[in-house]
């Protein structure tokens, strides 16, 4: 469905309303024709600010006594949500709803999935809005994001690492015989700890490097060519991390501590959560922040020249 407004004969002060109105009762994918005397550019700056990145917009003329716009509506992917506010992320950490390696959702459809409420969750992202924002990481120059992706969620899994892998071992000799399920997760663990170690060396070493260069307006020869290609990479071992993760969650029944459980086996299923709930924001923070910011950054800077 295609919408036609001429607010050409509105009252100025009547006219971003009644545009809002209008769109935010058009479905995904419907469309509505703006006609205006003159560019509506700041009708632009306000949708974005106060909708946030779900719409398309196409201008069909420009001036000069005409200007013809079309906003085609379209629903935020759940990963558009989480990097728009680290609040919303943890609304969805809370309903096991998978924003960093299943991002391309949409909201309904992620809800759908897993059988939560889509109305109730709505209304809760909604609340979230209220009080003091978490750090904005759309903003954060590329080289402090990733600095801080490496100090707080880097730092998290070396320094968390040892401990797990010897608790996991220690749990399983132990205790396997009456929960055999401890196999699967020593197993899964020791697979996704493997795979981080190679995962963030990359990071460190090259990819990471390459993006603060960008960040700092350098120009870098690399062996990779354009940074899509490494890029491509860190997704698809994204996926694999998340994949065992998911395994991990699976085997230890969303790490629900057994009744006969020691202390031990508490503290491991506690600290798991917790590593889970971790490396979820961080590759949240690489794949919806910052990939896609430093992707657009290199083309400006090639277009640039």
């Amino acid at each position: 469905m295609i919408l036609e407004l001429d607010v050409r004969q509105l009252p100025p002060r009547e006219k971003h309303p009644t545009i809002f109105s209008k769109f935010d009762n058009l479905g995904n994918g419907e469309a509505i024709i703006i006609l205006n005397d003159h560019d509506p550019r700041p009708l632009y700056y306000q949708m974005l600010a106060d909708r946030g990145n779900c719409f398309e917009w196409e201008y069909l003329k420009e001036g000069p006594d005409e200007w013809v716009v079309k906003i085609i509506k379209r629903e935020k992917t759940i990963g558009e949500i989480a990097a728009s506010d680290l609040r919303k992320a943890k609304i969805f950490m809370k309903y096991g709803i998978d924003f960093c390696c299943g991002g391309k959702k949409s909201l309904k459809e992620a809800c759908d999935e897993i059988g939560v409420d889509y109305y109730k969750l709505n209304e809760e992202l909604k609340r979230s809005n209220k009080g003091d924002p978490e750090l904005d990481f759309n903003s954060m120059p590329l080289y402090e994001l990733t600095q801080y992706i490496v100090n707080k969620h880097h730092q998290y899994i070396k320094q968390n690492q040892d401990i797990l892998v010897e608790l996991t071992e220690k749990v399983k000799e132990r205790h396997s015989d009456k929960h055999p399920e401890l196999k699967e997760v020593y197993h899964s663990f020791m697979s996704l700890i493997n795979e981080l170690h190679k995962h963030l060396m990359k990071e460190e070493n090259i990819l990471f490097p390459y993006i603060e260069s960008l960040s700092s307006g350098k120009s870098v020869s690399t062996p990779f060519g354009t940074l899509e290609n490494p890029i491509r990479v860190m997704f698809y071992e994204h996926d694999v991390a998340g994949d065992l993760i998911k395994k991990i969650r699976e085997h230890s029944n969303q790490y629900q501590i057994p009744e006969d459980a020691c202390g031990s086996y508490s503290t491991l299923y506690q600290l798991l959560k917790e590593f889970d709930e971790d490396l979820m924001l961080h590759i949240h923070l690489e794949n919806n922040i910052l990939f896609p910011r430093s992707i657009e950054l290199e083309n400006q800077l090639k277009n640039s020249k």
